[in-house]
C-alpha cells in the first residue's frame, strides 16, 4: 500500500513538472540569459565549460551568462555538495552518493534541465561556499636571491581538474608579495554585484597579519622605528582615513562571480596601503581599468604589485624603513611598500602601459618627484582616465612605457612589450 501510494505521489509530480514546464517547441527557444547578480544560487556553484578548467563566462560587460539552447555547463561545490533541499525529496532520497559535479542544459530563459527535472538554474546550490586554497608551485619569481616563489590560488575539482583564479609572487621570508596576476576580459565589467566580503585567510603565514593591520599595532610599530610615540600618533589616526588598509593586489570585482570574489580574501594577495590610497586614486585605477577593457572588447593580462619600502624621519630627521612586524629574530617583515603598481598588457599585440600610485599621503610634491617618480609620466596619452591623478592625499598618479619601467623595477615581471596600450 505505501509503495502503491509513494509512486502515485511520484507520477502526479512527473505530471504536473510536465504541465508547469511544458514549451510547445523547445526548439525554438531563444536560450538561456541568467543574470550574474540575482540570477543564481546562494550559495553558489562554479559554472564550468564542461570538460575543462575553465570557467563559462559571459561574453560581454552585460552581466548575463547567455547559453545556446541544450547547450551544457557544469555546476561545481568544489570541496562540498549540492544543497539536497533544493531538489525534489524523490531524487536525492534515491542517490547514494552525492556528487560536487552536475550537468546543466539550458532551455530557455532561466530554466535548465537539471538532473531531478527541469528547474531555475538559482534552485542548484551548494551546501557551502565551493572551497579554494592557495598552493605553492616551487617556481621562482622576483628577486634574484631565490626567495620569492609562485603561489597558485584556485579551486580544484573532485575530478583532479583545477580552475586557477590568480597567481602571485610572494616573499615567504619578508611576508611580501611582489606582485599578483590574472587575465581580463570585457565580461569582467559585469562582475556580480553585492557580495559579502569575508574574512582573510591566514595561509602561508607564520604570525598573526591580521593584527598586523590593526591600527594600535601599526602605532606601536612605527613608535618603535622611529622611537617617538609622538610620530606615530601623527602619521596613524584612530578615527579617519590615515592608517594602513590590507590593499587587495588582485581586485575582489576583477572577478565576474562571487564564487570567485571570495578567492581574492588572503592575506598572500595583500599588502600595506594607506586608505587615504586604497578608497581614494587606487580605487579609481581599479574601476578605470576594467572600464577600459570592457569598453575595448580585449583581454589583457593584469600585473597588480609594489616596489620599495616606505621611510619616514625620526625625530633626527633620520629616514626609516616602515615595516609592519619583526620576526622572532626581531627581523622586519610585511613591509610597508612606497609604490603601487598596476600593468596592463594585451598579449595578442604585446602592447601594454603601467599605472603607477603612490603609497604616502604625507609626501610633498618635491617629495615624489624626487623620490617616487621611477620613469617619464606619460598620464595624458590615456584618454580613459578621468581622475585627479595629481591629488596628493589621494595618491599621486603617473603612467609609464613598459620597458622603461622594467628597467627602474627588475622585480617585475618582464614582459616582451612591443608599444603602447592607450
Amino acid at each position: 500500500m505505501l509503495k502503491r501510494l509513494v509512486l502515485l505521489i511520484f507520477s502526479l509530480h512527473c505530471v504536473v513538472s510536465r504541465v508547469i514546464n511544458y514549451k510547445p517547441d523547445d526548439k525554438a527557444s531563444s536560450g538561456c540569459s541568467v543574470p550574474i547578480t540575482g540570477g543564481l544560487g546562494n550559495p553558489q556553484p562554479l559554472f564550468v565549460v564542461p570538460g575543462t578548467d575553465k570557467f563559462l563566462e559571459p561574453k560581454d560587460s552585460s552581466g548575463n551568462l547567455r547559453l545556446e539552447y541544450n547547450q551544457e555547463v557544469e555546476l561545481v561545490c568544489a570541496g562540498n555538495q549540492f544543497n539536497t533541499l533544493s531538489m525534489p525529496w524523490f531524487w536525492w532520497l534515491s542517490r547514494d552518493t552525492y556528487s560536487d559535479i552536475i550537468t546543466a542544459t539550458c532551455i530557455e530563459g532561466s530554466t535548465f534541465e537539471l538532473p531531478w527535472g527541469k528547474a531555475n538554474i538559482s534552485t542548484a546550490r551548494c551546501v557551502s561556499n565551493p572551497f579554494h586554497e592557495a598552493q605553492r608551485t616551487g617556481r621562482k619569481c622576483g628577486r634574484d636571491d631565490g626567495r620569492s616563489e609562485i603561489y597558485e590560488i584556485g579551486f580544484e575539482l573532485s575530478t583532479g581538474r583545477v580552475l586557477k583564479l590568480f597567481d602571485l609572487c610572494h616573499d615567504s621570508d619578508m611576508a611580501e608579495t611582489l606582485y599578483s596576476h590574472h587575465k581580463m576580459t570585457a565580461a569582467n565589467a559585469g562582475y556580480q554585484h553585492s557580495v559579502p566580503r569575508p574574512n582573510f585567510i591566514q595561509d602561508h603565514f607564520d604570525f598573526p597579519v591580521d593584527n598586523a593591520y590593526k591600527r594600535k599595532s601599526q602605532k606601536e610599530m612605527i613608535a618603535q622605528i622611529l622611537n617617538s610615540t609622538k610620530l606615530a600618533n601623527e602619521l596613524v589616526h584612530d578615527t579617519n582615513d590615515y592608517f594602513m588598509a590590507r590593499g587587495h593586489l588582485a581586485a575582489k570585482v576583477d572577478f565576474i562571480y562571487g564564487s570567485q570574489q571570495r578567492g581574492t580574501f588572503y592575506f598572500l594577495n595583500t599588502a600595506p596601503q594607506w586608505q587615504t590610497f586604497n578608497g581614494g586614486n587606487w580605487e579609481h585605477i581599479e574601476s578605470s581599468v576594467r572600464d577600459f577593457v570592457g569598453a575595448r572588447g580585449i583581454e589583457v593580462d593584469l600585473y597588480t604589485g609594489t616596489d620599495g619600502v616606505l621611510t619616514f624621519p625620526n625625530e633626527k630627521g633620520v629616514q626609516k624603513e616602515i615595516y609592519l612586524n619583526f620576526d622572532e629574530n626581531a627581523n622586519p617583515r610585511l613591509p610597508v611598500p612606497k609604490i603601487y603598481y598596476k600593468i596592463i598588457y594585451q598579449p595578442k599585440t604585446k602592447l601594454g602601459v603601467v599605472l603607477i600610485g603612490v603609497n604616502n599621503p604625507y609626501a610633498s610634491l618635491d617629495e615624489i618627484r624626487k623620490d617616487y617618480i621611477y620613469c617619464s609620466d606619460i598620464i595624458s596619452k590615456l584618454d580613459w582616465l578621468d581622475f585627479d591623478s595629481k591629488d596628493l592625499k589621494r595618491g599621486y598618479t603617473y603612467a609609464c612605457d613598459l620597458n622603461e619601467f622594467f628597467k627602474a623595477v627588475p622585480n617585475a615581471p618582464q614582459l616582451d612589450v612591443e608599444g603602447l596600450l592607450y
